[in-house]
């Protein structure tokens, strides 16, 4: 069996309609990773959220060359994605 985390990318917004429609376990399958700290954020609480700048190992420089939702794909690499499923 495939162990799938799916990542709503947001720099600002993730509303509850996004995920209304599914179950909650599926939404156990779903994170919101926020990007660029310096947007104030409005994340539902009706999925776990991950912010990009509380990561162990985080580069600014991705925010600062305009790649916000790209900057997951090295974030995930480098802290590997089980770091980023909270319980």
């Amino acid at each position: 069996m495939f162990n799938l985390k799916f990542y709503i990318v947001s720099y600002d917004e993730c509303r509850n309609a996004v995920v209304d429609k599914i179950s909650e376990s599926e939404r156990n399958n779903v994170c919101c990773y926020s990007v660029n700290e310096s947007h104030p954020k409005r994340i539902t609480n009706k999925i776990q959220n991950v912010n990009e700048w509380d990561l162990n190992w985080h580069d600014e420089t991705y925010q600062d060359l305009q790649y916000y939702e790209y900057s997951l794909i090295p974030h995930i690499a480098k802290n590997g994605s089980n770091k980023f499923i909270y319980v």
